[in-house]
């Protein structure tokens, strides 16, 4: 018998700091058949606005719903629009492509970046929210026009891959710097989530989907291993060009939910809501329904009123999006 989870549905939420407009947007957040929100949780934001996400947390908490801690573009190894400051001050911890260049992303094996970390978390400790949301977790995505490149070969990760496979790290990506890379992402996922836990608290993961880089982590199920782990994620959007949307949303959401039941998590399904083009807001319908019907029952959405905050990710018509997701999300909720 499939297991039922209760519903949850949430939205990220960044670019707005002014607490009296947070907690007008907090309300037609909850309005719109919200029960959770994502706070992005930026290097700036551990710098300047450490306290103003106290209150930030504790309005959205005043409306009801579960907050979720995302370290967003933190070191650039987790998804968002941000730059990095801790890249400036510790280039030592960059990582460094197969070709020998350091590059504009902290390595995830490098101690220095690791405490860092360990520093935001403890920002996360004082707001008292809910999780700790893992967002896309990654080593450098490299572009199309840079084929056969890919990281890290750092000394930290030449001292490890040697320690572990007894020959020095290639220059070729093969099948053992896969594994390598691999199992030092579960490993590095594994301390944080442990780190968190210890302290009383939730995890999330989003991981990016295989479809879209060599570079996504392939083997998920080391993941979901992680007891400290309690949603595992994912983020099919169809931006990059997919015209099945059903198909794509719908794959992706078999793969969380059955690794899901196998290693007692929660799946959960993040959906497209930025760079939507005006006339094909229909589609995320499409999405939430695909993934519910696969079984998901805790769906989020990047971002808030079809990003309309940030002119790069803007949607069309951010309004007739953002009426798209919350249309559907109480209906899930009007569903016996």
């Amino acid at each position: 018998m499939a297991k039922t989870f209760s519903l949850k549905t949430g939205v990220s939420y960044f670019g707005n700091y002014f607490l009296e407009h947070f907690k007008e947007d907090v309300k037609e957040i909850a309005r719109g058949g919200c029960n959770f929100i994502v706070l992005t949780f930026s290097e700036q934001d551990l710098q300047y606005y450490r306290g103003t996400f106290k209150d930030l947390v504790k309005a959205a908490h005043d409306e009801g719903l579960t907050v979720h801690l995302d370290p967003w573009a933190v070191g650039r190894v987790f998804g968002g629009e941000s730059y990095s400051e801790f890249l400036v001050h510790h280039p030592e911890t960059r990582q460094v492509s197969s070709k020998g260049k350091a590059l504009p992303i902290a390595c995830p094996n490098h101690p220095r970046f690791q405490k860092f970390l360990k520093e935001w978390c403890d920002a996360g400790f004082e707001m008292k929210i809910d999780y700790f949301f893992w967002d896309e977790p990654h080593f450098h995505i490299f572009k199309g026009g840079e084929k056969g490149l890919w990281s890290c070969r750092c000394d930290f990760c030449q001292e490890l891959f040697e320690r572990k496979f007894r020959k020095p790290l290639p220059k070729a990506l093969t099948e053992e710097v896969m594994r390598f890379r691999e199992e030092s992402t579960v490993r590095f996922l594994k301390q944080f989530c442990d780190y968190t836990k210890k302290e009383g608290f939730r995890n999330s993961v989003c991981l990016l989907p295989q479809v879209y880089s060599i570079h996504a982590l392939q083997d998920w199920s080391e993941v979901a291993k992680i007891p400290s782990l309690d949603i595992l994620g994912t983020d099919p959007y169809w931006h990059i060009g997919v015209k099945d949307v059903d198909g794509l949303v719908r794959h992706y959401a078999r793969q969380v939910y059955h690794l899901s039941l196998r290693y007692g998590k929660e799946p959960q399904i993040w959906v497209l809501n930025f760079k939507i083009k005006k006339g094909t807001e229909k589609n995320i319908e499409i999405a939430l329904r695909a993934a519910y019907e696969e079984g998901i029952r805790n769906f989020a959405a990047w971002a808030y009123k079809g990003t309309g905050q940030m002119s790069w990710l803007k949607s069309d018509d951010p309004e007739r999006v953002w009426e798209a997701l919350t249309r559907t999300y109480q209906t899930f909720q009007k569903a016996p």
